[in-house]
């Protein structure tokens, strides 16, 4: 029988009468066609010809031949017109990592951040994940990884979680995005403590340079820290506040 390739037709003409002939199975077929010089998608479309299978079958079988993920979105794409969310979820059961997930998935779909994050969360991925593959991947900032993670509805500590883990990010950083994203003092002040293990000095520092008000960083301290009624005084003093402004505030808390 001659083997030599002539194109797809030929390809799935070859694929029938290995099949017939000597009884192989689809992986068998794959591997003999892969080392004729067939192309990824012209087997799988030749081997979904001949044997029905699935795309999560073929997506295997492609893998076992040595098509790598990209290789395999694009020929799964291609030849079942899957969108996708779907192919992610085939090359999750396949075993490939999140990295390697988003990368293929964002080779052959082209996808922006948002819908690649949505998906890798409908995936199961949590945000530190997620951030690190659109970092990877497709090279986002911080603050445009943040603002996708909010959009997924992330909680604020959670994005802090992200931001610390996968950028490095300190808390006049985080804080700051935090504060683009539309996060209030009480928000900001709770996670910087909570995530990042900061004191009252520290997160009132920061709120300060952020542009929040004597009122709003004595609520949002006095509510994490339980400040006995002299902390407040002291610490907005530290600030810079005037004190007719700390004994309005101290009034407002403890008269």
């Amino acid at each position: 029988m001659q083997l030599s390739k002539f194109g797809s037709a030929s390809c799935t003409a070859r694929t029938g009468a290995l099949k017939e002939v000597f009884s192989l199975g689809a992986g068998a077929v794959g591997f003999i066609l892969n080392g004729l010089g067939f192309g990824v998608n012209i087997i799988t479309q030749a081997l979904s010809d001949v044997f029905s299978l699935g795309a999560d079958v073929l997506g295997g079988i492609l893998k076992t031949l040595g098509f790598d993920a990209s290789a395999i979105t694009g020929a799964l794409k291609a030849v079942f017109s899957l969108p996708a969310a779907a192919i992610g979820t085939i090359l999750q059961g396949l075993g490939f990592g999140v990295n390697v997930i988003a990368g293929a998935l964002n080779a052959v779909f082209n996808l922006s951040g948002a819908v690649l994050g949505g998906i890798l969360e409908g995936l199961g991925y949590g945000a530190n994940a997620i951030a690190g593959a659109l970092q990877t991947v497709l090279g986002l900032t911080g603050d445009a990884v943040a603002g996708i993670l909010q959009g997924l509805g992330f909680t604020v500590n959670v994005i802090t979680g992200a931001l610390s883990a996968i950028y490095g990010l300190g808390g006049d950083a985080v804080a700051g995005i935090l504060k683009g994203l539309g996060f209030g003092a009480d928000a900001i002040a709770g996670a910087l403590k909570d995530v990042l293990g900061l004191g009252a000095d520290a997160v009132g520092g920061i709120l300060k340079v952020l542009g929040f008000g004597a009122e709003a960083i004595a609520g949002a301290l006095q509510g994490l820290f339980s400040l006995s009624s002299d902390a407040p005084s002291a610490l907005l003093g530290g600030l810079g506040f005037a004190a007719g402004i700390i004994d309005d505030i101290l009034c407002f808390f403890f008269c």
